[in-house]
């Protein structure tokens, strides 16, 4: 008997929902400018993060990946300050880094000193 009521229960709440009607200005905006249609790939990453470490310097899986992209994709890394003792002035170093566009020269040597060495011991 319970399991028919259950059954009974269920058909009812499926048909008592119904889809939410969405309207421009409270749940979505609609943009002036069309969106452009090059592909970009984000990458957030911390030299504080072993797992990061392996991915970029031991496995090469950022180069293997950026061999097999078309292109005209635009890959970004990004490092995130909330790791480490030095998180935000090596974001700042990245940054620095971006800038100059010597990211592949600095990248192997931060990650060597933060995580291998361990020598990055202040910001200084």
């Amino acid at each position: 008997m319970k399991k028919i009521w259950l059954a009974l229960v269920g058909m009812a709440m499926a048909f008592s929902a119904m889809a939410a009607q969405f309207s421009d200005g409270a749940q979505y905006v609609t943009l002036d400018k069309p969106v452009t249609g090059e592909p970009q790939i984000l990458e957030f990453f911390s030299f504080y993060c072993p797992h990061c470490y392996q991915f970029e310097q031991i496995y090469h899986v950022s180069e293997n990946v950026k061999k097999a992209l078309p292109a005209d994709t635009k890959i970004a890394r990004y490092h995130v300050e909330f790791l480490g003792t030095l998180g935000k002035p090596l974001t700042q170093a990245w940054a620095v880094a971006m800038a100059l566009g010597v990211e592949d020269k600095v990248s192997p040597l931060m990650f060597e000193a933060v995580q291998k060495t361990q020598t990055l011991k202040t910001s200084d």
